[in-house]
């Protein structure tokens, strides 16, 4: 269960990244109106946490595919999957 979880997320991350971004926009809108409307005391700084949790897994991600592509494969040759 958790290898099909794990093999799912290294296959499609920018994808994730990406529903992760949209995902954090939506909650923070509604935080932001929620506080506006409702005086519900959302802390919106909260937010930025999360941006900066989102990006710093896309540079992991980067990271991880630069390294394994630079150090990992024969210089000019696809790597073997």
């Amino acid at each position: 269960m958790f290898d099909k979880i794990a093999n799912f997320l290294a296959e499609k991350w920018v994808g994730v990244i990406i529903i992760m971004v949209i995902a954090l926009f939506l909650f923070w809108s509604i935080g932001y109106f929620s506080n506006a409307i409702y005086g519900t005391k959302f802390e919106l700084a909260s937010c930025w946490a999360g941006v900066v949790a989102i990006v710093g897994t896309g540079v992991l991600g980067l990271g991880k595919y630069y390294t394994d592509s630079k150090h990992n494969s024969e210089q000019g040759k696809a790597p073997i999957k």
